[in-house]
């Protein structure tokens, strides 16, 4: 074949040349036509009759269902019986010093919450039973459990941020007590603390235990000018602790955060911070009194932006009440807690090691930091400054802190 001679196309389909065929000429064959040209997603699901062994199927799947119906009702009264025999328990621990049947009560709910773990009866070894009885008594239950026993008693009236003025009227004396005669602390400098309106004191972070904030708190209501009552702010894992959170927010303490500040201040309150923060609870006792970074500065933008004066202050003692010897950060993980301590007397001697150690305690107050007037709020967004106002806060505490260890003296547990 001549090579320029084209060669014949091939033939298109009747129905694209718009001639009739035999397929396009059929009604059915229009409709399937049709039908094929639309997208996938609009066609018809197809439906297909239950088949012999589909039914069959289905009605073992009831079967099954119905026979497990009884052991899951039984599963659910299993665990209510659980929670109140925990909830007696905590009850009867609270009573304990009543006399000997509070103590018989409280041992009996042990007994059987021991019975329920231990699977010794037919409906705690069921399958079903045992993983809801460990989410039950898991750590994280018991902890939330624990931590909403520890609000029983609070009282009807309570201010904002949580302070039961009731409650903390029956537990000055007690602090009082300890401030005087367990931790024996001097204090020195109140006088630099103003009689009214708003300030915000800057302390360095006294030990694991949450004590500062409370020797604080007393060391401003014996030695300050006028009726002053300090609201000192704690981090969240001591603010969510079991009974520790809720007795700290009931005489006084606040979640520490820029809005709780910022009311607070709003309210001319005087609010105690903590700049070190976790690094500062954390610090092994071989780093005692040696301040630790204070963050970024966001109580400076707090100071600036509400124009409150800053007032440095040292506290020394709580360091020795309680001091790490190491921290484990594994075992942590299983309690919630950033990590937990190692004293020379816990965790051997177990709960009663978390009682501090009665050492001496100074506490000194210094002048409010000189220049701050001088700047507005819009300050606070000046990077450089609230830098260089934070370390020369952080030195100025730090000068504090060594004066307040030659105010104690060398005896420290004497």
């Amino acid at each position: 074949m001549d090579a320029n001679v084209p060669r014949s196309l091939p033939k298109r389909p009747a129905a694209r040349r718009g001639l009739p065929s035999a397929a396009a000429a059929s009604p059915a064959a229009q409709v399937t036509e049709k039908s094929s040209a639309l997208p996938k997603r609009h066609k018809r699901p197809r439906t297909s009759t239950p088949t012999t062994a589909t039914v069959a199927s289905g009605a073992r799947d009831e079967s099954r269902h119905a026979a497990a119906a009884p052991e899951y009702v039984g599963a659910q009264a299993h665990l209510y019986e659980a929670q109140r025999n925990l909830d007696q328990l905590l009850q009867e621990v609270d009573h304990v010093g009543d006399g000997t049947d509070s103590r018989r009560r409280a041992v009996e709910a042990l007994g059987r919450i021991a019975s329920q773990l231990g699977g010794a009866d037919d409906a705690g070894s069921s399958p079903v039973v045992q993983p809801l009885l460990r989410e039950v008594f898991s750590l994280e239950s018991m902890a939330r459990r624990v931590s909403r026993y520890g609000m029983r008693h609070r009282s009807d009236e309570v201010d904002d941020f949580g302070l039961d003025r009731e409650f903390e009227g029956h537990i000055r004396p007690l602090l009082a007590h300890a401030f005087e005669k367990y931790f024996r602390v001097q204090v020195s400098g109140a006088q630099h603390i103003p009689k009214q309106g708003r300030a915000l004191l800057v302390c360095n972070r006294g030990g694991a235990l949450p004590v500062d904030g409370l020797l604080l708190k007393t060391a401003v209501a014996k030695h300050c000018q006028g009726d002053r009552e300090l609201r000192w702010l704690i981090e969240d894992f001591n603010f969510h602790a079991p009974f520790v959170g809720s007795f700290l927010n009931r005489v006084g303490a606040v979640r520490a955060c820029q809005e709780n500040a910022q009311r607070l201040l709003a309210h001319e309150a005087l609010v105690a911070v903590f700049p070190e923060g976790i690094k500062g609870v954390s610090k092994l006792y071989r780093k005692r009194y040696q301040l630790q970074r204070f963050g970024r500065g966001g109580y400076v933008k707090l100071a600036l932006r509400m124009g409150a004066p800053m007032i440095p202050a040292a506290i020394v003692g709580p360091e020795d009440a309680y001091p790490i010897l190491y921290r484990l950060g594994a075992a942590a993980k299983a309690t919630g807690l950033p990590f937990l301590p190692v004293t020379p007397t816990f965790p051997w001697l177990g709960p009663l090691g978390l009682l501090p150690l009665p050492s001496r305690s100074a506490i000194v107050f210094g002048p409010p930091i000189a220049g701050l007037a001088d700047y507005g709020p819009e300050a606070a967004d000046d990077t450089v400054l609230v830098n260089e106002i934070n370390e020369r806060v952080r030195n100025t505490v730090q000068s504090l802190v060594d004066d307040a260890r030659k105010l104690r003296g060398s005896r420290v547990y004497s």
